[in-house]
């Protein structure tokens, strides 16, 4: 393991990307009412950490353009996305047959539109065929919007945006009763899941900048103290009327110092492990929400949906193991591969330009 690995950062990562399929498939776990649906605000966080860890001094001096940092984001983001969505396709239009509705051509025009994120306002959803993806439809425009004003954000900079997005998130907590939205269509939608991911991003810009000056301070707190935390904080059970100033709170206080104490460079016995999870948890974020669906409707349609509640936890840590299993497969042999051609694909263009302006010709 290199030693500028976040391996907890990896790991809590990985750990959120479950809750977030356990809020999707309560029935599998017999759990209900916990506050999971906030595990995407920690991506977030963590989406920003790792950009400024990775890009931030390079978009600053120049050597990487907003062209370069856009194709880096989408060699890194598209492949497993398009991956995602041909395998939600397919099973919902499955799920469809069995269910004797032929949504062939819905499915295929509405995968196109998505394939460019380009939502169907008449849904409630602002992505029907795989609702997860609106967390990265805004995070792909926080990471643009990043690139290109990178040069010109000081920290003052990131502290004005960042009290002005968690005063969105205050007031869009207040009248909603809580942070769980920002996935459909709607103004409110919209504006409250811009301001979870501008947030998150720049939140984890900022503490990415300052964490040299702090770490030290928290080296005395083991790692693992965070993701429990963290971790908790996502099963708190709801309440009768505090709930968009718990969710408010663990969004703008905890998660980010959660993140940072977290982000110390410390050895584990269980550093494959964390490892392991980080790698899983893209593609366990965007596949489970289809596959747990064609499960459910499979076995409704030959009369066995009952078993799913009946059996659970058993039925939920069966369905865990099965798509960790199926995202580090789809890791292996097809995100690996595809990002690994993109990148040589991306390499070899750009020395094929830069040797036709060498020698004074236009691509």
């Amino acid at each position: 393991m290199k030693k500028h690995t976040f391996v907890f950062l990896d790991g809590l990562r990985g750990l959120a990307a479950l809750l977030v399929m356990v809020a999707h498939t309560n029935d599998y776990f017999g759990v209900w009412g916990n506050r999971s649906y906030l595990a995407v605000d920690v991506f977030f966080i963590l989406s920003g950490f790792v950009i400024a860890h990775a890009y931030e001094q390079k978009l600053k001096d120049g050597s990487l353009s907003f062209g370069g940092f856009f194709r880096k984001r989408i060699i890194r983001l598209y492949p497993m996305y398009l991956v995602s969505l041909a395998l939600a396709s397919v099973l919902i239009v499955i799920g469809g047959f069995m269910q004797g509705n032929n949504i062939l051509l819905w499915t295929g025009y509405t995968a196109l539109l998505t394939s460019l994120f380009i939502t169907r306002f008449s849904s409630d959803m602002l992505f029907t065929l795989n609702p997860p993806y609106w967390s990265l439809f805004y995070e792909f425009i926080v990471n643009f919007l990043y690139a290109a004003l990178a040069p010109f954000l000081t920290t003052k900079a990131l502290i004005i945006i960042l009290v002005t997005s968690a005063s969105v998130l205050f007031v869009s907590a207040f009248n909603n009763g809580h942070l769980n939205i920002g996935f459909g269509n709607g103004v409110q939608h919209y504006i409250t899941g811009l301001a979870r991911s501008v947030f998150g991003i720049i939140m984890g810009v900022l503490l990415y900048r300052v964490r040299y000056r702090f770490i030290e301070n928290v080296s005395y707190i083991s790692p693992w103290v965070p993701i429990f935390v963290v971790i908790s904080a996502l099963l708190i059970p709801k309440t009768q009327g505090y709930d968009f100033l718990i969710d408010f709170l663990i969004v703008t206080l905890l998660f980010p110092v959660s993140i940072l104490i977290a982000s110390q460079f410390k050895d584990s016995r269980f550093n494959s492990s964390l490892l392991m999870l980080g790698a899983a948890s893209y593609p366990l974020y965007v596949i489970h929400y289809p596959v747990s669906v064609f499960i459910t409707t499979s076995l409704d349609s030959i009369g066995y949906k009952h078993i799913i509640s009946e059996y659970a936890p058993f039925t939920g840590i069966t369905l865990t193991i099965f798509l960790v299993v199926l995202s580090l497969i789809l890791v292996k042999f097809i995100e690996d591969p595809m990002r690994s051609w993109l990148s040589k694909l991306s390499i070899k263009k750009i020395k094929s330009v830069l040797s036709l302006k060498n020698q004074g010709q236009t691509p």
